[in-house]
């Protein structure tokens, strides 16, 4: 079973991870990690650090959720990843790809694929809406 970190500027990662264990009950193998501007960056830092240590216990290879390319907490997740094969940082993360990893995670899918899997489930799960008429409803997606 893979691990992983989701973090993010300020409650991102908790809200995040709250909506998913709406859907999908409580996920023991991810911890939500909040880049909170009134903490120090040091403290985050070790945070990560430790979290990274306690997750690689029983598994080597970590996925790190951020929120945005280039932003702290996806530079720090660089950082601490460093040149380690088995830890992945993600950047861009939401709901969908975060169900996706927790599926292809249960049904024991490799860590590569489910890299494709969850980049494909972020692309796809982004549509902007439209109401249509009734005679316009497509009877596969009823939309």
């Amino acid at each position: 079973m893979i691990n992983c970190i989701v973090t993010g500027h300020g409650e991102f990662s908790v809200g995040l991870t709250h909506a998913l264990e709406m859907i999908a009950g409580p996920q023991a193998n991810m911890v939500a990690l909040p880049f909170r501007e009134e903490d120090p960056l040091e403290t985050y830092v070790d945070n990560m650090a430790n979290l990274k240590t306690k997750l690689t216990e029983d598994s080597d290879t970590l996925f790190i959720f951020t929120d945005l390319l280039g932003g702290t907490p996806f530079n720090q997740a660089m950082l601490l990843k460093g040149d380690n094969p088995n830890i992945s940082v993600i950047a861009g993360t939401n709901l969908p790809m975060l169900l996706e990893f927790m599926g292809q995670n249960l049904m024991g899918t490799t860590p590569a694929e489910i890299l494709t899997q969850i980049i494909e489930s972020a692309k796809t799960g982004m549509v902007v809406g439209e109401l249509k008429a009734a005679e316009e409803v497509d009877e596969v997606d009823g939309i």
